[in-house]
């Protein structure tokens, strides 16, 4: 799901991409079960920029990570 978007959705650079670092997002899902918005200005993914994808994207980009995030959670959830 993540890799479809970044692949083809979004216009964003390499650099962005290895920055938001998807693993982090699908390891947390693996580890956690859902992964909370806020924690998305929390390390590890604000360990490259200390808000996280909150000052890498702007918010129409933003908003579709947290709308993916939110699928997966409610996935999760049930």
């Amino acid at each position: 799901m993540f890799d479809s978007f970044f692949s083809s959705d979004l216009p964003i650079s390499a650099a962005k991409f290895h920055q938001v670092n998807i693993q982090n997002i699908v390891t947390h899902f693996k580890n956690n079960g859902i992964l909370e918005r806020s924690r998305l200005a929390q390390p590890p993914f604000a360990d490259i920029n200390d808000h996280g994808i909150f000052s890498l994207f702007e918010d129409e980009d933003q908003n579709r990570i947290i709308r993916i995030v939110e699928q997966v959670n409610n996935n999760a959830i049930g």
